[in-house]
């Protein structure tokens, strides 16, 4: 044992660790990715990654209720609500469709980073990714 490491009274876990649990791996995976992501966003639109994903969802499905947009974009209906001040049913204002032009090119190019880092395994974690998605719907 290394000094100054504590023991751990459930010696059953030293063999676990958690760099090898999937939803930590799955989750750190998706971590640096979406804080570029945001970052972006933020810094050429002032806006957050959840105020992107809305008004993406509005553009994609033609208008869409709170709860249509909890499912979709994976945001608790506090955040849904707190980003959009709207009732019910939610569309695309003016200002909504201008900035879907200009966030397309800055959302590809993250699709097309990733894309490129994977490479030939893109496909594959794709499908896995429905595949543990496909539970939740």
């Amino acid at each position: 044992m290394k000094e100054n490491s504590v023991e751990s009274p459930y010696p059953e876990l030293a063999a676990f660790g958690l760099n090898r649990f999937t939803p930590c791996r799955v989750a750190g995976a998706a971590q640096l990715p979406g804080e570029r992501f945001a970052r972006d966003y933020r810094k050429k639109f002032d806006i957050s990654v959840p105020d992107w994903r809305v008004p993406v969802h509005l553009a994609l499905a033609g208008g869409a209720s709170v709860g249509d947009i909890e499912v979709r974009v994976a945001m608790d209906k506090v955040r849904v609500n707190s980003r959009v001040r709207r009732p019910v049913h939610l569309s695309l204002t003016q200002g909504d469709v201008a900035l879907m032009a200009d966030l397309l090119p800055v959302t590809t190019a993250h699709q097309a980073e990733i894309e490129r880092k994977l490479g030939e395994s893109f496909d594959c974690f794709g499908s896995a990714i429905d595949r543990i998605l496909e539970e939740q719907r």
